[in-house]
């Protein structure tokens, strides 16, 4: 069911206070806000909001859902992927009112979640830096990289130093936040900030113009070149092994990042209802841990 409220609210002008509201505002009615069906699968299922306002004839005013401009009545096709709330809302002369919304809820009782510890994406991390660092001439990790997590993302600390023939070897602080996201049913990592500082020994006072250039493409040719790229694919390794080993009638529909702590859930796709149980899960890759398992079964 639609709600319904009837205070006007101020747009925001930059050319001054807005004049009076329009005693027409006041006067329109919301006749109609539903959606079909009330709620709705994962996945992008579709919804149909239809909608129908009672607007004096004289009234200069314009209707919008969720921002888009709509007619006085009418219907839209919507696909949630989450829990979304539809508002409709009139505007007239610097004015606003909020006519009523409706939430449509995207339906998760049938999906099950399953986590991948902090340690576990550490110890991954870790393995596809120290690669790098075997296949790289000049470049040496100082200690072991470090990874946390929390709501922001995977926040991964790597100290490494640049071997230089007869000169003194310089330090070099990686810091990077990754975030992830699903595209197309997969995951897909990427780098919300990604830093390189390079320190010198405090003794050093003159760097010459060869060893800048070699440090430049250190930088440029293993970090940014194949230090980021293994970092992305391993990411995407250790969370398809989740997906890749799931029956077809699973997909995976949310993934995020919490405190220590990837959650990686999965639902139904269609008319399929699984009975799911959460166990270990011994998958080729032997870096998941606890995970799920799903035995599906058709109704």
């Amino acid at each position: 069911m639609a709600k319904a409220t009837s205070q006007l609210i101020p747009i925001d002008d930059d050319n001054g206070e807005p004049p009076d509201p329009p005693n027409c505002l006041s006067d329109i009615r919301l006749v109609q806000l539903v959606a079909d069906p009330p709620t709705t699968e994962p996945f992008g299922a579709p919804v149909t909001i239809r909608w129908n306002v009672d607007v004096p004839g004289s009234c200069p005013v314009s209707l919008n859902l969720n921002n888009q401009t709509v007619a006085r009545s009418g219907s839209m096709i919507v696909h949630p992927a989450a829990t979304t709330t539809f508002r409709l809302e009139a505007r007239s002369l610097g004015f606003q009112r909020n006519l009523g919304s409706i939430t449509v809820p995207v339906a998760t009782q049938a999906c099950v979640t399953g986590s991948l510890t902090e340690e576990q994406v550490q110890t991954e991390l870790r393995a596809a830096i120290a690669a790098v660092d075997a296949q790289s001439s000049r470049l040496k990790q100082r200690r072991p990289a470090t990874v946390s997590i929390d709501p922001n993302g995977i926040k991964v600390a790597v100290r490494l130093s640049i071997s230089i023939n007869n000169f003194p070897d310089p330090d070099v602080d990686v810091d990077f936040t990754l975030g992830l996201q699903i595209r197309d049913g997969a995951v897909e990592p990427f780098f919300r900030s990604f830093s390189v500082d390079v320190d010198w020994p405090w003794w050093v006072t003159t760097v010459s113009l060869g060893i800048t250039k070699i440090v430049e493409e250190v930088i440029e040719n293993e970090i940014e070149g194949r230090l980021k790229q293994a970092i992305l694919d391993q990411v995407k390794q250790v969370i398809a092994g989740v997906v890749d080993d799931l029956p077809a009638s699973l997909r995976l529909f949310r993934i995020v990042t919490l405190q220590d702590r990837i959650d990686v859930t999965v639902c139904p796709v269609g008319d399929h209802q699984p009975h799911v149980v959460l166990g270990t899960f011994e998958a080729s890759t032997a870096v998941l841990g606890t995970i799920l398992q799903a035995e599906v079964a058709k109704p």
